[in-house]
């Protein structure tokens, strides 16, 4: 296969990490837990029910990655486990197990075999190998002949993946599957994604390719108003989705926290597979803008600087306190995301963070995305918020294309909490250089704000100099209180 052309440093760097550190480690943990062997017919399945998905997605990346040892034995066990009828599921259908499509609401039957899809197209368009095209071939005719009429899953992952085994095969009946699965989703109805931001992203991209595929004006207008409306209201400054961390949802317009945003690193994914459908259908700069405002931001400060620890939900905002929940509390949310304050883990029973990251960085190389080097002179500019984003009244944040910045607590003068920080916009942004991060910082001119009451208080500005890092370098260095939006000085 033609070898891709090659990166910029900022990201080949990345990628480098992902492929050495990463994805064997990676593969460890999963290895560790059960996740492998659950493929062997005479283990007794462990986890979580949807783990499959965690595996194929390593495989994805190992298959991009190219010359990883373990990716052959592992598709030995993965084919191994496949059913002569072309079902392959380790939850559900073996003796002792649930049956096969009983529960498509929560069973994620059809995320797993999406993602098993997109390894398989990946090993083949990369490796030249169509062992696995060719289980995913058995696997959707599997689908198509077996699966009862109407029911969906409510995980997608499984349209796109259709249209893309569509893309490498031209065998049209995978593409009408795709056509048929989508179609039993009454997205006719909606006038914006809303529900568990994953979710809601994976499907528009399924739908869009579908758009691209089809040409069905239908199918383009519901997609342009839907991705119309999220950048106009619900995404991220750093190109995050996902405001709610009830049902992990995107939220209802202009629900945007900062402290508590969800922003998981898979709806991070999610998003930059979505952008970059809307660039190809409808080639508009802003599809591509936020695209590469994603990746930058969002994205990438879901990957430790070592390349393998993850966040799960990334906040825009903390004081970095621990906090304790010896009551009724949150034991669902931390479990998943937690605890709190948020940071980066090297492992997590929900692995589907991790393995999204590995596969996505793998993939870079083989997308066509203009990545360049980070210019420290690009200029620096201040944005604000629209009005119904709660909590961002008279605040700004600093923005270098294509990246965002923070405020780290570890990087200010003495005695300066990021929460009380403002900034004088009228003052120029001057680079600067902190050991260890690759981009420019950027150092300002601003106070310091100290308030003598709740409520009615009487509020003194120390002047100081502030000093901003890229959002996705944060939390590198250690635990720190840090702040994407400050306060605006007068």
């Amino acid at each position: 296969m033609s070898e891709p052309p090659p990166l910029p440093p900022f990201w080949a760097e990345r990628v480098r990490r992902n492929r050495d550190v990463a994805i064997p480690r990676l593969f460890d943990r999963l290895v560790e837990h059960a996740v492998v062997d659950n493929f062997r017919p005479d283990h007794e399945r462990q986890g979580l029910w949807f783990t499959d998905s965690d595996l194929f997605k390593w495989m994805e990346a190992a298959a991009y990655a190219g010359d990883v040892q373990e990716l052959e034995t592992t598709v030995e066990v993965v084919l191994a486990a496949q059913h002569a009828d072309g079902y392959l599921n380790t939850n559900f259908g073996r003796d002792g197990q649930l049956p096969r499509w009983h529960d498509l609401t929560w069973s994620h039957e059809l995320y797993c075999a999406g993602h098993f899809v997109h390894a398989a197209v990946a090993r083949a368009r990369v490796q030249g190998r169509t062992d696995l095209l060719d289980a995913a071939e058995r696997l959707a005719d599997c689908i198509a002949r077996d699966l009862p009429g109407g029911v969906r899953d409510h995980h997608p992952a499984i349209e796109s993946a259709l249209v893309e085994l569509y893309r490498a095969t031209q065998h049209a009946r995978h593409l009408d599957l795709a056509i048929d699965l989508a179609d039993r989703v009454p997205w006719r109805d909606w006038d914006r994604l809303q529900g568990h931001a994953v979710c809601a992203l994976y499907f528009a991209t399924g739908l869009t390719d579908l758009a691209l595929e089809t040409g069905d004006e239908e199918r383009i207008a519901a997609v342009r108003r839907w991705h119309a409306d999220l950048l106009a209201t619900s995404v991220y400054i750093t190109g995050g989705v996902g405001g709610r961390w009830v049902a992990e949802a995107i939220g209802a317009r202009y629900e945007m926290p900062q402290a508590r945003s969800y922003t998981e690193t898979c709806a991070a994914v999610a998003a930059i597979h979505w952008h970059h459908r809307m660039h190809a259908l409808t080639a508009e700069p802003e599809a591509m803008r936020w695209l590469l405002r994603t990746l930058h931001n969002a994205f990438l400060a879901g990957v430790s600087d070592e390349g393998d620890e993850w966040f799960y939900a990334i906040p825009h905002a903390t004081t970095c306190e621990t906090e304790e929940h010896p009551w009724i509390g949150d034991h669902l949310p931390a479990a998943i995301a937690g605890p709190l304050p948020l940071r980066r883990s090297p492992w997590r029973d929900v692995t589907c963070c991790p393995t999204n990251a590995t596969r996505l960085l793998a993939a870079l190389p083989h997308l066509d995305l203009p990545l360049a080097e980070p210019d420290p002179d690009s200029p620096a500019h201040w944005v604000r918020a629209h009005h119904r984003v709660e909590s961002l009244g008279g605040k700004v944040a600093l923005v270098r294309e294509p990246f965002v910045y923070c405020f780290e607590g570890l990087d200010q003068p003495h005695g300066v909490h990021v929460l009380d920080a403002a900034v004088d916009t009228s003052t120029p942004v001057l680079p600067a250089t902190v050991d260890g991060i690759a981009v420019a910082a950027s150092r300002v001119r601003g106070a310091t704000l100290r308030s003598t009451a709740l409520y009615d208080p009487t509020t003194a500005a120390t002047p100081t100099d502030l000093l901003a890092i890229p959002f996705h370098a944060f939390a590198n260095r250690g635990p720190s209180p840090m702040t994407v939006w400050v306060h605006q000085a007068d």
